[in-house]
Parts: structure tokens; C-alpha cells; sequence
């Protein structure tokens, strides 16, 4: 428990290192070809990303952060950004950790 804390925290100190978008991610992964369910007629429609955060998502993706082999542990983490049922925040609640756990967290056992 305690390494977990610790983990916690320098997870949070670290934020400010992952300061922009990346620019370079990993292919994402449809969750449906079609687009979710209801929204298929607006699969299509572009997102809007406005700074840090994207909305009008009607096709959701899976982004993969898969660390390097030397480091793979074969856990997995799920990270799913809030936004209020608007929009998604994406650095902040998304990237930022995924990177954080690709590189740091899952090569520690908490």
C-alpha cells in the first residue's frame, strides 16, 4: 500500500514533464466499426479538439501504450478521461497517465 502512495505521488509531480500533446501516439483501436451504438449516422463527424480537450466523439478508439519489452510486466492498466458527458480530457486525464504508466508505473508491483 504504501508503494502505491508513493507511486501516486510521483505521478502527480511528474505532470508538468507531459505538459503538451504527444504528437507521435500509438494507432488507435475502433471500438466499433460503425461507430457506438446509437451513433452510428454521426460516425463520421469530425471531433473537435479545443486545447487540451475532445468533444463530439460518436467513435470511440482504444489508444495502446504498450512499454518496452525489457520493461513489460504483462500488467494492463484501462484509462478512461472524464469530461463531464462533453468532452474528453485528454492530456491531463489521458495521455499524460497512459505515458506515466507505459514508462514508470507498471514496471513497479504496487
Amino acid at each position: 500500500m504504501k508503494s502505491c502512495l508513493v507511486a501516486v505521488i510521483v505521478l502527480w509531480s511528474s505532470v508538468a514533464a507531459f505538459a503538451k500533446l504527444p504528437t507521435d501516439l500509438p494507432g488507435a483501436i475502433p471500438l466499433w466499426s460503425n461507430g457506438a451504438p446509437g451513433s452510428e449516422t454521426r460516425a463520421k463527424d469530425a471531433e473537435e479538439v479545443v486545447g487540451d480537450n475532445c468533444g463530439n466523439v460518436h467513435n470511440p478508439t482504444l489508444t495502446p501504450f504498450v512499454p518496452e519489452r525489457e520493461k513489460a510486466t504483462g500488467t494492463a492498466v484501462s484509462i478512461c478521461p472524464g469530461g463531464g458527458h462533453s468532452k474528453l480530457c485528454i492530456r491531463h486525464e489521458g495521455y499524460v497517465l497512459a505515458e506515466w504508466f507505459r514508462v514508470e508505473a507498471l514496471q513497479r508491483s504496487c
